[in-house]
This record gives C-alpha cells, sequence and structure tokens, in this order.
C-alpha cells in the first residue's frame, strides 16, 4: 500500500485469515446489504470460499473470477479455458450489476491487480445457435474463427470444434462440457451435451451461446475490477497485499527480461495509485481472524463423534450459537450421531442468514461445503466432512463400472475393423444401396482386392475398430475362407488361454494375505492432511484398496488414471493404511527424479503420525544406503521409495505387507516379478497413465483389480506448453510463480554442470 495512515486493510494484515466458512459466512452477511467484492490472497482459498458460499448465501448471485494462467509478460496468451472462464465471470458480472441483483464476486490479489477491458464491451449479445436456426458451414466456421476457436479432428479441449459433414462437435471456451450440433438441410436438428471421453451424448440444449475465447485488446481507456462492482464493499484477506506485492514484483522481474525477447513488459497491471484510489473509496469486511477464534478439529481424536458432541454441548452451555455445515448425505449421517439430547432439535437452514435465529439449544444443519469448523465467541461451526473423515462423501461416489474405459468413439472411413463374420476389412464409407426404395445407408467394407460388401448400419454392434494400421494387416477375401482358418486358430488360442486363466484364478483364491486394520482415529488424522476434495472417482478408488487390504485376501489391483487425476493420493492412502496398521511398504518408481519427489511428499505427509519415511536409489550415498537398509531389516523404517534398488538381494525386510508400483508401464516384465515376489502374502498396488496391454488385459478379465480415475480434479492446473530458446528471465518467472502458488517444479537439463547456472539466476 502506499506511504501514509495505516488503513484497516494494512492493520488486519498482521493477523491470521480467518477459517474458510467464516470467511464466507462474512461475504455472505456483508452480502445482505450490499455488492460484495471478495479479494482474497490465493487461488485455492478463492476457490473454496466461493464453493462455501454457495452453500452460506444459496439465493445470491455468486461469481468466481480466476487470476490469467500466462505468466506476467508472457508471449503466449493464457489457454482458451482460461480466457473463456474469465470473460464469462466478467459478462455475468456486467448483467447483475446492469440488472440491480445483489452479487458477491470472488477472486484473488493477483486477478484483481490486472488491467481489463470496459465493462460496456459485454452489452452485447454472445453468438448463438439455436434449435431450428439455419447454419451455413463456411459461416460458421469464419464466424466461431474469429473469436478464438480452432478446428482440430477431436473435440476434448475447449475452443475447439470438428466439423464432420452434418455434425460439428464444438467445446465452448466458458463450459464444462463440449456440444454436438446436428444438421438437416441447412438448418440445425439438435444440440445436445456429450462426454469428450467415452463420446456419449447427454442432455439436450435448446440453444448454446459461444464465449469468446480470445482476450479483447486493450485498446483507449481499459478498466479495473472495481468498476465492475461500482458500489460493492470489499471484503479483504489479510495476506492480499502481500499476494498483490508479490505478484507485482514477479511482473517487474519479468519487465527486466524484455530485451531478452520471450519476455514482454506488462504494462496492464493496476498501478499502486489506481489501487489506492479505488480502496479509499470502499468500505472494507475484514477477513482476519477474529479475537479468539480458533479451527475445530474432530478427526484428530480417537473417537471424533463423541468429541463432537461435547464441544457441542459445551457451547451450548455458554450459550454460543451451533451449526453443523456439510453436504446433504453427511448431514443425514451426522444427525443420526447427534447425542440423543440434541438430535431430536437438529433442524435444517436454508442459509447462513438463519444460523443466529431460533432457539439457543437446537443445532443448525446447513448445506455448505467446509472442510474445517471454527469457534468463535458466540457460535460454533463444525464441518461434517472433518467428523466423517474419509467416509466423508462417499454417497456421491456410485460403483465404478468401468464402461467408460472400453469406449473406443466412433470409427472413421479408412479405419482397419473386423466384422464378425467375414473378418478383418477397412471402412470404405457410407453407401445406399442401389434400387433401395427408402432413404437407408448402409456401412461399406472393402477386403482384399478391392472386393466390397455393404453391412446395414443395424448391424454395427458386429464390428470392432482394429488396432492396427492399414499396412500392418492383410484384409480377408470376401468369400469367408481366410477368415475361417483365422477363427480356427483363435478359437484355439481362445480355448489354451482360458485353461490358463482358470488355473490362475484358482490359485488367486487359494492366497491369503494378512489383514491390515489400523486404528481409525489414526487413520482419519492422516486423511486430513489431503489439502484438497477427494473427486467421486478417487473415493471409489481409495474405498477399494481400503477393502482390499481388509479383505484377507492378497490386493493386486491396477488404479489407472491420467496426470494429474489424483493417483499418487490413492497410494498415499494405502501407505498409510499399511504403516499405521504395523507394516511396511515399498513404492518403486522408474526414475531418481520421480524418487525424489514421492520422498520429499510422503515424508511431509506422514510427519504428523510419526512413522520413518525413507528413499532409496542411485543417489543415495553408501552411508545413507547402509542406515535405509538396516532400517527396512530392523522394522525402524515403515515406508521406502526408491527406484528397483528395493528389490535388490541385499536388502531385507521386517513385516514388508504392500509394494507399490508407480508408473508401471515403465518396469519390464523381470522388474514388476521381483517387486511382485518381495513379499509371499503381501499386497501389489500398480499405478499407471498407459497401461501396458497384458497389464490391462489382466484387469479386464478379473486377474487383477482395477480402478478408474477418469474425473480430473476441479482445482488440476492446465498444461501450458511453450517451446523456445532457453531464457533465464523466463524460467526463473515460471518458478517463483510456481512457488507463489504452493506447486512443485522440477527443472531437466543437458548437464550437471548447467544446474550452477541457472542456480546464479
Amino acid at each position: 500500500m502506499a506511504d501514509g495512515p495505516v488503513s484497516k486493510a494494512q492493520k488486519a494484515s498482521a493477523r491470521p485469515e480467518c477459517a474458510i466458512g467464516a470467511a464466507a459466512a462474512r461475504i455472505a452477511e456483508a452480502l445482505a446489504k450490499k455488492n460484495v467484492l471478495a479479494i482474497i490472497s490465493s487461488d485455492y482459498r478463492a476457490r473454496d470460499i466461493h464453493t462455501a458460499l454457495l452453500g452460506a448465501a444459496p439465493k445470491a448471485q455468486a461469481i468466481f473470477f480466476p487470476p490469467s494462467d500466462a505468466l506476467p509478460g508472457d508471449t503466449q496468451p493464457p489457454t482458451a479455458a482460461n480466457i473463456g472462464a474469465r470473460l464469462a465471470a466478467l459478462r455475468r458480472a456486467r448483467q447483475l450489476t446492469k440488472a440491480r441483483v445483489r452479487v458477491a464476486c470472488i477472486t484473488t490479489a493477483e486477478a484483481a491487480s490486472e488491467m481489463l477491458p470496459s465493462p460496456t464491451i459485454f452489452d452485447g449479445p454472445l453468438t448463438r445457435f439455436s434449435v431450428g436456426g439455419g447454419l451455413e458451414l463456411d459461416a460458421f466456421r469464419a464466424a466461431v474463427n474469429g473469436i478464438g476457436y480452432f478446428e482440430d479432428d477431436r473435440v476434448d479441449e475447449p475452443a475447439e470444434f470438428a466439423m464432420r459433414g452434418k455434425v460439428i462437435d464444438i467445446f465452448p471456451a466458458d463450459a464444462t462440457r463440449p456440444v454436438r450440433i446436428e444438421l438437416a438441410d441447412g438448418a440445425i436438428k439438435r444440440i445436445r451435451e456429450f462426454d469428450s471421453v467415452s463420446q456419449r451424448g447427454l442432455r439436450d440444449l435448446p440453444f448454446i451461446d459461444l464465449g469468446s475465447a480470445a482476450w479483447p485488446v486493450l485498446l483507449g481507456k481499459s478498466s479495473i475490477l472495481f468498476d465492475y462492482f461500482p458500489d460493492a464493499v470489499v471484503a479483504l484477506d489479510p495476506g492480499a497485499a502481500a499476494e498483490r506485492a508479490r505478484f507485482l514484483s514477479l511482473a517487474a522481474d519479468a519487465t527486466h527480461g524484455a530485451k531478452k525477447k520471450t519476455i514482454v513488459p506488462n504494462t496492464n497491471l493496476v498501478s499502486q495509485p489506481s489501487w489506492d484510489a479505488a480502496m479509499r473509496k470502499r468500505a472494507v469486511v475484514d477477513l482476519a481472524a477474529a479475537e479468539g477464534e480458533r479451527i475445530v478439529r474432530f478427526s484428530a481424536t480417537v473417537d471424533p463423534v463423541r468429541s463432537m458432541n461435547a464441544e457441542i454441548a459445551t457451547a451450548m452451555a455458554e450459550k454460543a450459537r451451533v451449526v453443523v455445515a456439510g453436504s446433504e448425505h453427511d448431514l443425514r449421517f451426522i444427525k443420526k450421531r447427534l447425542g440423543k439430547k440434541f438430535a431430536g432439535g437438529a433442524r435444517p437452514i436454508g442459509s447462513w442468514s438463519e444460523a443466529d435465529g431460533g432457539w439457543l439449544n437446537r443445532v443448525k444443519l446447513l448445506e455448505m461445503q467446509i472442510e474445517q469448523g471454527w469457534r468463535e465467541p458466540h457460535r460454533l461451526v463444525v464441518s461434517a466432512s472433518d467428523v466423517l473423515g474419509s467416509n466423508a462423501g462417499l454417497a456421491a461416489a456410485s460403483r465404478d463400472t468401468g464402461e467408460h474405459l472400453l469406449e473406443i468413439g466412433d470409427v472413421c472411413v479408412g479405419d482397419v475393423v473386423i466384422h464378425e463374420d467375414h473378418g478383418i476389412a477397412v471402412i470404405a464409407g457410407l453407401s445406399r444401396p442401389a434400387g433401395s426404395s427408402v432413404v437407408v445407408e448402409a456401412i461399406e467394407l472393402e477386403y482384399a482386392g478391392g472386393a466390397r460388401r455393404l453391412v446395414p448400419v443395424e448391424e454395427a454392434d458386429r464390428i470392432w475398430k482394429y488396432g492396427a494400421d492399414r499396412t500392418a494387416v492383410t484384409l480377408d477375401g470376401l468369400d469367408g475362407v481366410s477368415w475361417r482358418k483365422r477363427r480356427l486358430i483363435i478359437d484355439r488360442a481362445m480355448t489354451e488361454t482360458a485353461a490358463d486363466l482358470t488355473r490362475l484364478a484358482k490359485e488367486n483364491a487359494k492366497r491369503r494375505a494378512v489383514k491390515i486394520e489400523p486404528d481409525p482415529a489414526a487413520y482419519s488424522d492422516f486423511v486430513t492432511g489431503f489439502p484438497f476434495t477427494e473427486t467421486p472417482d478417487q473415493s471409489r478408488a481409495i474405498a477399494a484398496v481400503r477393502e482390499d487390504l481388509a479383505s484377507g485376501r492378497p490386493m493386486d489391483r491396477l488404479v489407472i488414471g491420467d496426470v494429474g487425476y489424483g493417483k499418487t493420493e490413492v497410494a498415499m492412502r494405502a501407505a498409510a493404511l499399511v504403516a499405521l496398521a504395523g507394516r511396511q511398504v515399498v513404492i518403486a518408481a522408474p526414475t531418481t527424479v520421480l524418487v525424489r519427489q514421492h520422498f520429499e511428499m510422503f515424508k511431509q505427509r506422514f510427519e504428523r503420525t510419526g512413522l520413518k519415511v525413507a528413499s532409496l536409489s542411485r543417489l543415495s550415498d553408501a552411508s545413507e544406503r547402509k542406515r535405509v537398509k538396516a532400517g527396512l531389516a530392523d522394522g525402524s523404517i515403515s515406508v521406502v521409495i526408491g527406484t528397483g534398488a528395493v528389490a535388490s538381494e541385499n536388502v531385507e525386510y521386517s513385516k514388508l505387507a504392500l509394494v507399490i508400483i508407480d508408473e508401471e508401464q515403465r518396469f519390464g516384465a523381470t522388474d514388476k516379478a521381483k517387486l511382485r515376489d518381495l513379499s509371499d502374502k503381501g499386497h501389489l498396488l500398480s499405478l499407471t497413465a498407459t497401461p501396458i496391454p497384458r497389464t490391462l488385459q489382466n484387469a479386464l478379465l478379473g486377474l487383477k483389480q482395477m480402478s478408474v480415475i477418469a474425473t480430473p480434479p476441479a482445482r488440476r492446473q492446465p498444461i501450458r506448453t511453450l517451446a523456445g530458446v532457453f531464457d533465464e528471465t523466463q524460467v526463473r518467472t515460471a518458478l517463483l510463480r510456481e512457488k507463489d502458488r504452493g506447486g512443485q517444479s522440477f527443472v531437466v537439463v543437458p548437464r550437471i554442470q548447467d544446474l550452477a547456472s541457472l542456480a546464479a539466476t
């Protein structure tokens, strides 16, 4: 802030931030009187407050305005998804304020520090396409190209579109799912959402509005975020001022690198005088922790439910209001476990505004998503997810059928396929049989020698896509002789395989393993160290692993999920269950870099448990290897993370019960056999983003259990790939920004000597 009298915001900056739920509650209270612009210290905290506010004030309009995901001064634009979300938030803010609707905008200090287009540019309509309306293909392509969309073969990212005859797939930049537009006679026949992974159609839509994927050029007089909410009070986090200062410093560093030509000066930042002038005109809601406010955690206790009831009894004795916040399912669960004195009087409330009403001795139940509760002088707020621990939200995680894994998408002209009755062919296209009196199409298949066969579309379920290119296969003849010979060979091989699989299944059924049953309180305390909310797929995978470990049968589970989808947390929960039960865990990774990354993460998470975590790889010196081997032999080390060295003959384990193989596809069959044989009565958990065919086949046949994590976390950062000449300033800017947001970074250099040069920058 500028020099001068100490403001309320500056005084608050010396105090800690209040709890997520408390911040949402204060914003909801302020929102009852005026619009609110909440400037939060970090992106993650802002998203959590926005989610909590949706429950605290469900009838109010709450907007989340994210920061740009481009580096300060970066020549590369932000991702289309980021641009779409930001422009959609600004458009919605403009429309609501013009309509004089009460609105709260949750943003970060970084996002509020950037210059923005004038609010008036959002007064015009969006590009809309409606069912029944006309659509000319060339005009459509020109229109969407003009707002930043680009054409691709397959649509699975925002701002992509694909045109295939009478079907157009497009992913609106401000949407969460792509849509499919079906045409007939130059008009739109149908619009529906579809899943980009399985390609399955979802709900039908009457129209779509395409938000822009291109950030407007700031010409003439630009605006700041305060201009979008002219009469709003400012809810300010104590750490927001420091976060803004860090962001401006980072931008200044980038400006100094302008001479490198890969970084350009960023002049689109709100100057300090403009910021101070805007703040002086606003009333400020302090989001610092109130006097006497403290976080309440029950999951760390031996009996969370009993601790909750004891805290509620104490609060009511002090005439404090009591609110339990959580999902609808979790609130039902909690209500059944309230003490008899409280359960009968527990009543649901619709919003935070009702928290201070009604009888003092009644517990209020509010659908509001918070991870931690808090206690202040006249109020106790209990987080249902804190009390329930790992069981919270499991109702939303329905059983995983794995069907989406088997989806292969649409077959295209030129694809190699197998027809159940006629063998291997190539799709030549769609054809209408000659002399047909009705409008009917058939799939035209090309066989050896250019021979063609027409297959009615009703028999499309007899056709499967073949996993090979046209040049790598020999097509069958139209007479079926070669296909019958293939079928005989295939049938014989299937019979032999079935016998082997039956034998393996019988052997697996006879095997037994140690039951893993850790102390529930200790495990719940470990779970609270996970700073995010599990996705439904993650919850299913964790529950399945926990059930496997407690079954008394050897676990052999494969967890499949894309990078960043949360496989490591599943492995960490499995390791915690085993280690807290007094057994040892091995985590094998293919590279020393990954070993180091896992070691730091596991060590941080296991620190509160008192269990020892060690690493073992070629980077470990002789004394370190000796110490780790001794600890594994005597059982003092509970978790070891390493490369193939963990399966060496000179490494002995005292009570090994679980082996976890990360990036399973990068280990050879021999290495995996050694890891599997570490413990005859142990459990095995494999993680992969791209399973090899043999592993996937075993999982699909039931020789391995399988969990698929197909849902990305809500907070997953979009991946931006930039290629260019190495520039120290650009690398430094990227590393500092990642550090500021609490992320991790790895730098790969061609020679070890380059590290000294990089560190000097």
